[in-house]
């Protein structure tokens, strides 16, 4: 019966969304932030449906790095609550290497701005960057 059962932990770092326009708002673009993830934690339950194809329920932590061009740089946490559906993929047979492309949907549940957002000298205001819905894929090693 546990068979069935998914346990995961996973942890990004170095993420620069900057570097990736698609991965940034509108309103990030426009204000011309550069925005760093040192890191990115967290974990999740899930159920195996097939071999191949799992879903779980995740919760994650995300500490950005922020820098304004005249307001210099500033810092905030979010926590993310939210499901993904994954399929792992072994492309070189029973060797362990895993990749596993990802739907994931994390919509932001806290953060610890003031107000929750961060208001800049010149008037624009950054709410909390959102992942919401987001393709991803894992690299790792099954056992």
């Amino acid at each position: 019966m546990t068979e069935n059962w998914v346990f995961e932990y996973s942890h990004g770092w170095e993420l620069k969304l900057h570097e990736f326009k698609d991965s940034m708002e509108k309103a990030e673009i426009d204000q011309n932030l550069k925005i760093r993830l040192p890191w990115t934690t967290g974990g999740g339950v899930g159920y195996r449906f097939t071999k191949t194809f799992h879903a779980a329920i995740e919760y994650k932590i995300h500490q950005f790095n922020i820098t304004h061009p005249t307001d210099g740089d500033f810092k905030y946490q979010t926590q993310t609550l939210g499901i993904g559906v994954y399929y792992s993929w072994k492309p070189f047979g029973d060797s362990g290497f895993t990749m596993v492309p990802a739907i994931r949907f994390w919509p932001t549940i806290a953060n610890n701005l003031t107000d929750g957002k961060k208001v800049f000298s010149n008037g624009e205001v950054h709410e909390p960057h959102k992942f919401d819905l987001a393709p991803n894929v894992k690299i790792g090693w099954t056992f």
